[in-house]
């Protein structure tokens, strides 16, 4: 049997609500694929937000799990479930924090979705393809990747972890330079003082 599906459960300490990273085809029919089960999710689940999920494969998360199944293993439908340790920013639970309950239910409607993505009549499917086809036009293969990696710069797996590296190696950059440029105005101002004495020996 093929694998359809690998879920990588996580907690998010700094963004709020339940939602998904994924992985997503640029080229192909499939392009729309990976993001058919989490936005049949959004449809199950009251807390999960489709729109708060991500698809963009950054440099830095290519040794994820998700992303490790998705190239070594194809599987197609692999994803990183972040569920937030304080609450929903949206409907009826907006500004609530999570208890056990309502996370117990966020795992009772993942279960309920893997059954609706595997029913046989797929009516549930095709309609999701639908709405999917409208909110991503694929005139231009690879243009809502891109875009999508540049809107979802600072998100990346359980608390922006890769990202926040990256910038402040890029911050001690600058501040390396910064010294250096200091460091030759200094010595040409010393040879500028031994050039002012040497003429005042000379005098």
């Amino acid at each position: 049997r093929d694998i359809f599906l690998y879920c990588d459960f996580h907690g998010h300490s700094r963004k709020k609500g339940v939602f998904m990273y994924g992985c997503s085809n640029t080229k192909g029919s499939d392009i729309l694929k990976e993001k058919v089960f989490p936005n049949l999710l959004s449809k199950n689940c009251d807390i999960f937000s489709f729109s708060d999920s991500c698809f963009a494969i950054q440099k830095s998360k290519e040794s994820t799990a998700r992303v490790v199944m998705w190239k070594e293993l194809n599987i197609g439908n692999s994803y990183t479930l972040e569920a937030s340790f304080c609450g929903a920013d949206f409907g009826k639970f907006a500004d609530y924090h999570f208890n056990t309950a309502l996370l117990q239910d966020v795992g009772h409607q993942f279960c309920q979705t893997i059954f609706d993505y595997c029913d046989p009549d797929q009516i549930k499917i095709k309609k999701t393809l639908e709405e999917l086809e409208v909110m991503y036009p694929t005139k231009e293969p690879g243009v809502e990747e891109a875009e999508g990696a540049d809107n979802n710069e600072e998100k990346a797996d359980s608390d922006y972890s890769g990202d926040e590296g990256a910038k402040g190696k890029k911050k001690k950059k600058g501040k390396g330079k910064k010294g250096g440029k200091g460091k030759e105005r200094g010595k040409e101002e010393e040879r500028g003082e031994g050039r002012k004495e040497g003429r005042g020996k000379g005098r």
